[in-house]
């Protein structure tokens, strides 16, 4: 969980309390869900909102530390695979203290994405990172739907 004197009320988009499905969309038309069977609580960051003069990812998802130990880093991004994971990787090692209990998530969703990007050094080191944080790094075309 991130503090209180970090994370203002104004950059917290919600405060779960056991939601079942969670949706995080943009106007460019890729959206991420969420479905929360397990009803834990989630808090949702705005990190844009929180680090606004640094490269950072759209969200992060924490679940309550004493219900799960998940964290979901998101980008909902138009076609730029590689600056989402530029800001993707800049954002967990910003958090990183704050997060050292959790396993550690990346989502990006994109609107369209070049293949061969996906072969990029910077995208394949963001995987191996976040995988050697106990999470996967998972990315998507216009819609992520996933059990949390």
């Amino acid at each position: 969980m991130i503090p209180q004197n970090i994370a203002k009320p104004d950059t917290i988009l919600f405060k779960s309390d056991k939601k079942r499905k969670i949706v995080l969309e943009q106007k460019k038309g890729v959206k991420y869900i969420g479905h929360n069977e397990s009803n834990t609580s989630y808090t949702c960051y705005m990190l844009d909102k929180i680090m606004s003069n640094d490269l950072a990812c759209d969200y992060l998802l924490c679940a309550d530390i004493n219900q799960c130990n998940k964290s979901y880093f998101i980008e909902l991004k138009g076609s730029d695979i590689i600056h989402a994971v530029e800001q993707i990787d800049n954002s967990i090692s910003h958090f990183q203290t704050y997060i050292s209990q959790y396993s550690v998530n990346g989502r990006i969703i994109l609107s369209r994405i070049n293949t061969i990007e996906l072969k990029n050094v910077k995208y394949l080191k963001l995987k191996k990172r976040i995988e050697s944080l106990g999470g996967s790094l998972i990315q998507k075309t216009r819609q992520l739907e996933e059990k949390i």
